[in-house]
């Protein structure tokens, strides 16, 4: 990440802490959801919006950003997991395209393959 986009990040995040400590929850969700966009690689975005998520009682949806994680929720895995059925849904969920999605997630590679073998394998079954 560039000095540049440092600044925006931490004034947003600021923002984030600002709304959530005066109940604007929609207003924090709409920021976190921005910088997730911008910023897909970092996963303390993921993980503080799925906590904003938790907040509306939406666990398909904090599951959806918990779910690469290693300490997701299961109750939440599952909820995000029924919500999208097939692995491509999965995949767009999370904000990927294709095999290469895992090299935008360091650390995740492996995750993100095993949704794609799953996927493949439920083709088979």
């Amino acid at each position: 990440m560039n000095d540049h986009a440092v600044m925006p990040l931490k004034d947003t995040l600021a923002r984030v802490d600002a709304d959530l400590a005066a109940g604007r929850i929609p207003a924090a969700r709409q920021r976190l959801r921005g910088l997730v966009s911008s910023f897909p690689s970092d996963l303390t975005l993921r993980r503080r919006l799925a906590e904003v998520y938790r907040l509306y009682d939406e666990p398909a949806e904090a599951g959806r950003w918990m779910y690469l994680e290693e300490d997701r929720d299961p109750a939440e895995t599952a909820a995000f997991e029924t919500r999208y059925v097939t692995t491509s849904g999965r995949m767009r969920a999370l904000g990927g395209r294709g095999r290469n999605h895992g090299r935008r997630m360091p650390g995740h590679g492996a995750r993100v393959l095993a949704i794609w073998v799953n996927g493949l394998l439920a083709l088979f079954e």
